[in-house]
Protein backbone atom coordinates (compact mmCIF):
# COMPACT_ATOMS: atom_id res chain seq x y z
CA UNK A 1 0.00 0.00 0.00
CA UNK A 2 2.65 2.50 0.73
CA UNK A 3 4.57 1.66 -2.64
CA UNK A 4 0.81 3.39 -4.64
CA UNK A 5 0.43 6.24 -1.91
CA UNK A 6 4.20 7.06 -2.30
CA UNK A 7 4.12 7.00 -6.15
CA UNK A 8 7.60 7.21 -6.77
CA UNK A 9 9.12 6.73 -10.06
CA UNK A 10 11.16 3.71 -9.51
CA UNK A 11 10.77 1.39 -12.51
CA UNK A 12 10.81 -2.40 -12.79
CA UNK A 13 11.28 -4.47 -15.83
CA UNK A 14 8.50 -6.38 -17.39
CA UNK A 15 8.30 -8.71 -20.50
CA UNK A 16 7.65 -6.03 -22.85
CA UNK A 17 7.79 -2.53 -21.06
CA UNK A 18 8.84 -0.76 -18.01
CA UNK A 19 5.65 0.39 -15.46
CA UNK A 20 6.52 2.24 -12.16
CA UNK A 21 6.59 -0.03 -9.19
CA UNK A 22 3.64 1.67 -7.56
CA UNK A 23 1.25 0.93 -10.49
CA UNK A 24 2.86 -3.28 -10.74
CA UNK A 25 1.34 -3.12 -7.25
CA UNK A 26 -2.41 -1.71 -7.97
CA UNK A 27 -3.31 -5.25 -8.29
CA UNK A 28 -2.16 -6.70 -5.19
CA UNK A 29 -3.99 -4.57 -3.25
CA UNK A 30 -7.90 -5.72 -5.17
CA UNK A 31 -6.20 -9.60 -4.22
CA UNK A 32 -5.61 -8.50 -0.80
CA UNK A 33 -9.34 -7.37 -0.57
CA UNK A 34 -8.05 -5.25 2.24
CA UNK A 35 -10.11 -1.68 2.64
CA UNK A 36 -7.69 -0.13 3.97
CA UNK A 37 -6.40 0.14 0.77
CA UNK A 38 -9.24 1.92 -0.30
CA UNK A 39 -8.43 5.41 0.11
CA UNK A 40 -5.15 5.08 -1.51
CA UNK A 41 -7.03 3.52 -4.77
CA UNK A 42 -9.56 6.77 -4.49
CA UNK A 43 -6.56 8.74 -4.34
CA UNK A 44 -5.09 6.98 -8.06
CA UNK A 45 -8.86 7.98 -9.70
CA UNK A 46 -8.12 11.56 -9.01
CA UNK A 47 -4.20 11.92 -9.08
CA UNK A 48 -3.89 14.09 -12.74
CA UNK A 49 -0.86 12.14 -13.33
CA UNK A 50 -1.91 8.82 -13.22
CA UNK A 51 -1.23 6.53 -16.04
CA UNK A 52 -4.34 5.08 -17.79
CA UNK A 53 -3.05 1.97 -16.57
CA UNK A 54 -3.02 2.87 -13.32
CA UNK A 55 -6.55 4.36 -13.17
CA UNK A 56 -7.94 1.12 -14.78
CA UNK A 57 -5.78 -1.11 -12.38
CA UNK A 58 -7.42 1.01 -9.19
CA UNK A 59 -10.95 0.75 -10.79
CA UNK A 60 -10.61 -3.63 -10.94
CA UNK A 61 -8.92 -3.47 -7.52
CA UNK A 62 -11.52 -1.24 -5.49
CA UNK A 63 -14.13 -3.81 -7.48
CA UNK A 64 -12.41 -6.62 -6.13
CA UNK A 65 -12.69 -4.83 -2.95
CA UNK A 66 -15.78 -4.53 -2.75
CA UNK A 67 -16.63 -1.32 -0.34
CA UNK A 68 -19.78 0.56 -1.88
CA UNK A 69 -18.29 3.75 -0.36
CA UNK A 70 -16.13 3.99 -3.36
CA UNK A 71 -19.64 4.60 -6.12
CA UNK A 72 -19.32 8.68 -5.62
CA UNK A 73 -15.60 8.35 -6.84
CA UNK A 74 -16.16 5.76 -9.64
CA UNK A 75 -18.85 8.49 -10.59
CA UNK A 76 -16.59 11.48 -10.49
CA UNK A 77 -13.84 9.22 -12.16
CA UNK A 78 -16.26 9.60 -15.61
CA UNK A 79 -16.61 12.91 -15.06
CA UNK A 80 -12.81 14.16 -15.38
CA UNK A 81 -12.13 16.07 -18.54
CA UNK A 82 -8.79 15.16 -17.91
CA UNK A 83 -8.25 11.70 -18.07
CA UNK A 84 -5.40 10.07 -19.98
CA UNK A 85 -7.41 7.95 -22.53
CA UNK A 86 -4.99 7.67 -25.36
CA UNK A 87 -3.14 3.71 -25.84
CA UNK A 88 0.11 3.63 -28.24
CA UNK A 89 -0.77 0.54 -30.13
CA UNK A 90 2.01 0.51 -32.22
CA UNK A 91 4.98 2.89 -31.11
CA UNK A 92 7.14 2.42 -34.71
CA UNK A 93 3.61 3.45 -36.41
CA UNK A 94 2.44 6.06 -34.40
CA UNK A 95 -0.60 4.09 -33.80
CA UNK A 96 -2.71 5.37 -31.26
CA UNK A 97 -6.51 4.41 -29.67
CA UNK A 98 -8.84 6.46 -27.87
CA UNK A 99 -9.01 4.14 -24.80
CA UNK A 100 -11.85 5.92 -22.69
CA UNK A 101 -14.19 3.25 -23.11
CA UNK A 102 -11.63 0.76 -20.85
CA UNK A 103 -11.89 2.75 -18.09
CA UNK A 104 -16.45 3.21 -19.17
CA UNK A 105 -16.47 -0.32 -18.72
CA UNK A 106 -14.24 -1.31 -16.17
CA UNK A 107 -16.10 1.60 -14.47
CA UNK A 108 -19.66 -0.31 -15.27
CA UNK A 109 -18.42 -3.48 -14.36
CA UNK A 110 -17.26 -2.02 -10.84
CA UNK A 111 -20.70 0.05 -10.28
CA UNK A 112 -22.71 -2.99 -11.15
CA UNK A 113 -20.14 -5.67 -8.91
CA UNK A 114 -21.12 -2.55 -5.78
CA UNK A 115 -24.75 -2.55 -6.42
CA UNK A 116 -24.74 0.82 -7.56
CA UNK A 117 -28.05 2.12 -8.86
CA UNK A 118 -29.35 1.23 -12.04
CA UNK A 119 -29.29 3.86 -14.91
CA UNK A 120 -29.14 4.74 -18.33
CA UNK A 121 -26.07 5.70 -20.21
CA UNK A 122 -26.45 9.39 -21.73
CA UNK A 123 -23.32 10.10 -24.23
CA UNK A 124 -22.58 13.95 -24.31
CA UNK A 125 -19.65 15.17 -26.52
CA UNK A 126 -18.18 11.75 -26.90
CA UNK A 127 -18.70 10.56 -23.05
CA UNK A 128 -20.37 8.23 -21.11
CA UNK A 129 -22.14 8.94 -17.82
CA UNK A 130 -24.74 7.45 -15.52
CA UNK A 131 -28.30 9.29 -15.35
CA UNK A 132 -30.83 7.80 -12.96
CA UNK A 133 -33.55 6.33 -14.75
CA UNK A 134 -35.52 2.83 -15.25
CA UNK A 135 -33.71 -0.51 -14.53
CA UNK A 136 -34.55 -1.81 -17.91
CA UNK A 137 -33.33 1.11 -19.99
CA UNK A 138 -29.74 0.02 -19.69
CA UNK A 139 -29.06 0.37 -23.39
CA UNK A 140 -27.06 3.49 -24.87
CA UNK A 141 -29.27 6.66 -25.52
CA UNK A 142 -27.50 7.06 -28.76
CA UNK A 143 -27.81 3.17 -30.20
Amino acid sequence: MKLVKERTAEKTEHIRKFAPIWVAAIPFLGISGDRKAVSVLVEVLGDENATLDAIIGAVIALERIGDESVIPALHELLEREDLPTERVLNSSMGAVEDARWQVELNVASALSKLGAPAGRYVRSSNRISMTPGPTSDVMPADC
